[in-house]
């Protein structure tokens, strides 16, 4: 924390404004730590199940280097201060190895209907949807920035959620297969041991991100933590249910999607503004309820 602050990378909590909290120095990105970390957990991990012929090495791979290609981007964000819509064509080639891993050169094909057997082959439509979810998941994550533990919190509920279903995928539900093929066996897998430690990691960093908060996790988590959802929903084959997990951030982008065309003016940081005098009473008030005093 202190080499960010002499690096002046730091910022103000615009939610204590008029406090004095609001001109403490906090040291910003710290999501560079959390996520340096996590690529090393998931790469430390690779030596010690994944072999050389694993069938699935390649996607483990490609989700790697997704995910440090957006860690980079995110850094380079919260350096540079890179404007956020220029930052859509950033974001999509970066989904280029885990895109080109799940759909190669062949064409995706899709069921249509009541299971009647109709099919047709989506080809670049599927990549393009995969494309626009890891814009989404990425952006999602990082649209309520500015609320203390926000972004990290909703991290980890959402690796929560996936954790969850892909346990009781394996562990078997009513209505599903089991056991699962072996092919979706390894996708569950695969998505537990990326989720994991991004757990683990995002929980440590909340620690710090809780109010009032010591760090902010700045783009660079924001970015990195939407794409190691976006990874696993894609390469594990349950990008429909990942949505699902994500339901409260596709209402809330429909909600915004006046702000984001600017048909309505959208303010850099959309969090309501700490006014003191109310908060204090409210304290006083608290303390006086409490037996405090």
């Amino acid at each position: 924390m202190t080499y960010m602050l002499k690096r002046s990378l730091f910022g103000l909590d615009i939610n204590k404004r008029g406090t004095p909290g609001g001109q403490v120095k906090v040291p910003e990105a710290m999501g560079l730590v959390a996520g340096i970390v996590y690529l090393v957990c998931i790469i430390v991990f690779q030596h010690f199940y994944y072999t050389p012929d694993s069938s699935w090495l390649v996607e483990y791979n490609a989700a790697l280097a997704s995910i440090c290609f957006m860690l980079f981007l995110g850094f380079i964000d919260d350096v540079l201060d890179v404007p956020w819509r220029s930052t859509y064509f950033h974001e999509t080639p970066s989904m280029g190895p885990s895109v080109g891993c799940c759909c190669g050169g062949g064409i995706r094909v899709c069921g249509v209907g009541g299971g009647d057997g109709h099919l047709f082959g989506a080809g670049w439509v599927y990549k393009l949807y995969m494309g626009l979810l890891a814009v989404f998941c990425t952006n999602s994550v990082n649209i309520f920035a500015g609320v203390n533990g926000l972004e990290a919190g909703q991290t980890v509920i959402l690796a929560s959620a996936v954790l969850v279903h892909n346990l009781s995928q394996l562990g078997g539900i009513p209505g599903v297969q089991h056991p699962l093929p072996d092919e979706l066996e390894q996708a569950h897998l695969f998505s537990i041991y990326l989720m994991l430690p991004l757990i683990a990691t995002t929980a440590g960093l909340l620690a710090f991100n809780w109010y009032p908060s010591a760090v902010f996790v700045g783009d660079t988590f924001t970015y990195f933590s939407g794409m190691a959802l976006a990874v696993v929903g894609i390469l594990g084959h349950f990008s429909e249910t990942l949505l699902l997990f994500f339901l409260p951030q596709v209402i809330n982008f429909i909600y915004s999607t006046p702000q984001l065309f600017k048909i309505v003016h959208c303010p850099r940081h959309r969090l309501p503004s700490l006014k003191s005098h109310v908060s204090d009473r409210a304290i006083e008030q608290w303390e006086s309820y409490a037996g405090l005093e």
